[in-house]
């Protein structure tokens, strides 16, 4: 009996072990995503970063258009609430948390930027 008992405990061990192991870095992987993507606005350049990674450096004298999006499509946006940022030939979606005060800003140190945001 004791022996059954003791076996049982350690296949549970095991079980328990490959879902920490597997686990593990996906979750860490979504953390980092989900707590360390973030916007950066310079005098020149807007920044995106997840996590610890640089994923685009956008010249904001190339902006040239911010709307409104809900699109399901991947991007660095944790929100579908989401920002289509249009500069040269390309675009990108973003939702930073402070809406408001990114368009502000980006739009003060590029004023020739149409925003057309309407909920």
């Amino acid at each position: 009996m004791h022996i059954t008992t003791a076996l049982n405990t350690y296949k549970g061990y095991e079980e328990f072990l490959v879902i920490v192991i597997l686990w593990t870095p996906i979750l860490s992987i979504v953390g980092t995503v989900w707590l360390g993507t973030a916007y950066q606005i310079t005098n020149d350049f807007m920044i995106i970063k997840i996590g610890p990674i640089t994923h685009s450096v956008i010249p904001i004298s190339e902006i040239h258009q911010i709307n409104r999006s809900y699109s399901l499509m991947s991007s660095p946006a944790l929100s579908l609430t989401r920002l289509e940022i249009k500069y040269s030939k390309s675009y990108i979606l973003i939702s930073p948390e402070a809406e408001e005060e990114f368009l502000t800003l980006i739009k003060s140190i590029n004023p020739q930027i149409l925003i057309n945001i309407t909920h």
